[in-house]
């Protein structure tokens, strides 16, 4: 079979994952919302476990059992597809459960569903009760699958480690053989036009919804279209999933690093790998930070506006890495290929949507009366109510951008596409080295190095975060009252 066609397979078998697995992920991430999200920490913490689980340890942990299945590649297809919905699941609930108020309230909603139940209907009055429909709970599932089919259908770092049939593993597998950049672009090309109808409403909706914010009230959340799984389908689905995409990789990985542990000494590049990979998601995490304060906080910018800022990163990591390399080898943009500007440039747009997402949804930039309250007691001339009000600053307001920015780090800590295409020579984040080498199996001594890589950034928050809450000046004020 020829490059072409196989290209077109692959496209086609990536069209029709994207879609399967949107079609599942919604109903189970109704039924995981209606039954489970209103229990404690440990529940959203099993919950969201997958979603956060970096592409390099699941790799890690399967890239053999990949190579071993490879004379029966439908198993190996079905691993990665149940991987890919594991992973996504929680995303869709948490849009779900963040997700601003929809244009028609479930009070609207359910009075026009009385009045098509006792009226009689006419082509007419179906066209009103679908538009009724659409706007109380129909665009929201619309746009939630929307976003779910595009993560699933972008999808390149497993895929690549787990040799799926994908548009993104054939186009990176061929770019690393030496395919030329403007053929590479003319590949990625086709995928973009299958996505633009799918990226541009999914663009308007985070738009709109990073300006109006999560405004549900409490007894909101249940709303949603019924779900037949029980409560105890929920928790065993959610055991399944953080077993298979977290718990196991886990385990394999601190076995084999047991026995790999040594051989970090005899690699003396490793504190360069993990300097740079902290280096650029420190100066991602800022600056994507820093445009999101000016996105929500420019009132004269519109919707359309933001929507523009959004596009190019949500074609994906690998579409907008090729692009900016085809960009970045003009004669104009020469000088600048061989600098961090291509790199820092694609991570900062390829993270602005979900950025924007998290800060909009979680109201940050959004004055309220509680806030202005807890800045006045933060300037008061008593010392115990100005120390309540800077803790309640913190809550309200400084909290969100905190763990907001947190999570841009970890998300471009570990990504893999970018660096794969974009970094300038002598420049190795940790991530991108493991990534290379996982290509040739399970190895102790790179189970050492990625549980290294991991502990860095989660104890980098540890300790920052601890040191924000021990303040012996504030703690002793509070004693004293």
């Amino acid at each position: 079979m020829g490059g072409e066609q196989q290209h077109w397979l692959a496209l086609g078998c990536s069209l029709l994952r994207g879609l399967l697995i949107a079609v599942v992920a919604l109903p189970i991430a109704h039924a995981v919302q209606r039954q489970w999200c209103r229990r404690g920490g440990i529940a959203w913490g099993l919950l969201l476990l997958p979603m956060l689980t970096p592409g390099l340890l699941i790799g890690y942990c399967y890239r053999d059992t990949a190579m071993a299945w490879i004379a029966s590649p439908w198993r190996t297809e079905m691993l990665y597809d149940l991987l890919l919905l594991a992973q996504l699941v929680p995303v869709a609930v948490v849009l779900l459960q963040l997700s601003p108020r929809p244009a028609v309230s479930p009070a609207a909603a359910h009075c026009a569903e009385l009045l098509r139940v006792h009226e009689r209907s006419s082509r007419l009055k179906r066209l009103w009760w679908g538009r009724v429909w659409f706007h109380a709970r129909g665009e929201r599932d619309v746009i939630i699958a929307a976003i779910v089919f595009l993560l699933a259908f972008q999808e390149a770092e497993v895929a690549s480690l787990l040799q799926a049939r994908t548009w993104t593993e054939w186009i990176f597998t061929n770019q690393a053989r030496g395919l030329p950049v403007l053929n590479t672009l003319e590949y990625a090309s086709r995928a973009m036009l299958l996505q633009l109808p799918v990226i541009i409403p999914v663009a308007h909706w985070i738009a709109r919804a990073s300006r109006s914010g999560n405004l549900r009230s409490r007894s909101e959340f249940v709303t949603g279209s019924a779900a037949s799984i029980s409560r105890t389908g929920v928790g065993l689905w959610l055991l399944i999933a953080a077993l298979l995409v977290t718990a196991i990789p886990t385990v394999q990985l601190i076995r084999g690093a047991g026995t790999g542990w040594s051989n970090l000494l005899d690699q003396p590049a490793l504190g360069e790998e993990l300097g740079d990979a902290a280096l650029l998601a420190t100066t991602v995490a800022l600056l994507t930070t820093l445009l999101c304060r000016l996105l929500l906080r420019v009132s004269r910018l519109t919707s359309w506006g933001i929507c523009v800022a959004l596009l190019p990163g949500l074609l994906g990591a690998l579409s907008l890495g090729i692009t900016l390399a085809a960009i970045f080898q003009t004669d104009r943009l020469a000088f600048a290929y061989d600098t961090p500007v291509p790199l820092i440039l694609g991570e900062v747009l390829f993270l602005l949507p979900r950025a924007l997402l998290v800060f909009g949804l979680w109201g940050a930039g959004r004055e309220s009366a509680v806030q202005h309250l807890a800045e006045t007691l933060s300037v008061s001339p008593v010392p115990q109510q100005r120390a309540r009000g800077q803790e309640l600053s913190w809550v309200l307001r400084a909290q969100i951008w905190w763990w907001g920015g947190w999570l841009i780090f970890f998300w471009t800590y570990f990504e893999l596409m970018l660096p794969s295409l974009l970094a300038q020579p002598g420049f190795n984040p940790v991530s991108l080295v493991l990534y290379n080498f996982l290509h040739y199996g399970r190895i102790n001594a790179l189970a050492a190095k990625l549980l290294c890589a991991l502990l860095l950034p989660l104890g980098a928050m540890l300790v920052l975060t601890s040191l924000r809450r021990w303040r012996p000046h504030r703690w002793r004020l509070l004693r004293e009252e």
